[in-house]
């Protein structure tokens, strides 16, 4: 097999990446497991607004939890749902496939990394979400920080 990372576009608050599997023989090229759609069927979240205050809950089929409260202020517009779009970069190394997706909850806020794991059959493997590092993309932190 041999493998070619491709940039389908990219913004300043946008990197999507696509990734071509191609056999070795004949240059054809390979299914391999969707990661945006392996991720959006194996989370969910909840995004819910009370009294100024956002919070949000994603969960995996694994039942991996990551919870976050912000105030509403800290964004403009509010997703109803968490987001995997807009950020989707593939890696290879030592044989092995990666996908990084970044978990958004508004335009301008990532509260989670999706790390999508793949096997030699070019099958999701694992599911791993983390907190995102909120410094980075917020100017105010969650309430739990303060």
């Amino acid at each position: 097999m041999c493998s070619n990372i491709t940039t389908r576009y990219t913004r300043s608050d946008t990197n999507v990446q696509d990734l071509h599997v191609l056999e070795s023989k004949d240059l054809t090229e390979l299914h391999f497991e969707d990661s945006l759609t392996h991720t959006n069927q194996n989370t969910k979240s909840t995004i819910i607004k009370s009294d100024g205050l956002v919070n949000i809950h994603i969960q995996t089929n694994s039942q991996q939890v990551v919870e976050k409260i912000f105030r509403e202020e800290d964004a403009g517009l509010w997703f109803d749902e968490v987001s995997y779009i807009n950020h989707i970069k593939y890696e290879i190394e030592n044989n092995k496939i990666t996908a990084t997706l970044l978990g958004a909850v508004s335009p301008s806020l990532v509260v989670v990394t999706v790390k999508v794991e793949y096997d030699e059959d070019l099958k999701v493997a694992d599911l791993v979400i983390t907190e995102f590092p909120q410094k980075i993309f917020v100017f105010s932190p969650p309430i739990e920080e303060i």
